[in-house]
């Protein structure tokens, strides 16, 4: 989520970001840029650490089953409920099967950018952007979602004004008007497959409420709306440059970039990760 003020700059909770343009130290080493990518990557909600790259709830998501409520908490769990991997590896999306892309309502011009820029930034297709608009039953937030007219089971829903309030211009979560941390399930590869027990993963940008006071925006811009697709695509802690500082620069861009690298598949150790530049 990416929270926008006039006067200060804050990083609250986990997919809480930040807008303002800053100076970035873009002379990272290749060891800063995979502690990076596996701070920012394997996240639960824990508070940072002081000595943390990350800004924002950083901490280690080795998975775990709630058996009670039958869901995920944390990346790395599988379809069998086997145990997580004692050294888990890079959780990203597998190159080549394309991201199921839906607009609720209408599609705005943001969220081509953002894709169109995140292809870019990796070097090959990454969505399908077939679904086109959508329309669904909303209720209140709690209240389950029929998605049963879809032609998948899974997929992103990108969502304008359904991001909650307090000053809020973008989260990605379960469902719209919340900012419910979204758990991924990962195959035997260790690949983000989809959240559980909601299969889409909702990125919604710009308040729907009416937040009183000056010095603050609901409306989310370009870099907020890249920033908010960082994080559903796995990008999920906060570092300089990417909600600290700016919202999504050059730094991000890295990030990202290394991530979705052909020479670094999902589950690779991040240890062993192949950097790019």
């Amino acid at each position: 989520m990416m929270r926008l003020s006039a006067l200060t700059v804050a990083c609250a909770t986990l997919l809480i970001g930040c807008g303002s343009d800053s100076d970035t130290d873009n002379s990272w080493s290749n060891q800063q840029l995979f502690d990076t990518i596996k701070c920012s990557n394997l996240r639960l909600g824990k508070p940072s650490q002081p000595d943390s790259y990350c800004t924002a709830n950083s901490g280690y998501a080795w998975g775990d089953w709630d058996h009670e409520h039958g869901y995920c908490k944390g990346q790395y769990c599988f379809e069998d409920k086997s145990p997580a991997p004692e050294h888990p590896g890079l959780t990203r999306f597998i190159q080549g099967e394309l991201i199921p892309v839906y607009y609720l309502g209408s599609e705005d011009p943001r969220f081509a950018k953002a894709m169109d820029r995140a292809e870019a930034i990796v070097g090959y297709p990454m969505f399908d952007r077939s679904g086109g608009v959508i329309e669904l039953e909303l209720g209140e937030w709690w209240e389950p979602i029929d998605y049963s007219h879809l032609p998948t089971e899974w997929g992103f829903i990108w969502s304008q004004g359904t991001s909650p309030g307090n000053c809020s211009s973008g989260t990605v979560s379960k469902g719209p008007n919340m900012s419910n941390l979204v758990s991924y399930l990962a195959d035997r590869n260790q690949g983000l497959l989809r959240n559980v027990p909601d299969e889409f993963t909702w990125i919604n940008i710009d308040s729907g409420a009416e937040i009183p006071g000056e010095g603050c925006t609901i409306i989310a811009d370009d870099e907020v709306t890249l920033h908010e697709l960082g994080h559903a695509l796995g990008m999920g802690n906060h570092f300089q440059g990417f909600g600290d500082g700016a919202a999504f620069d050059a730094n991000a861009e890295r990030v990202l970039r290394t991530m979705y690298s052909p020479h670094n598949p999902p589950g690779q150790p991040f240890d062993a990760l192949y950097p790019e530049d």
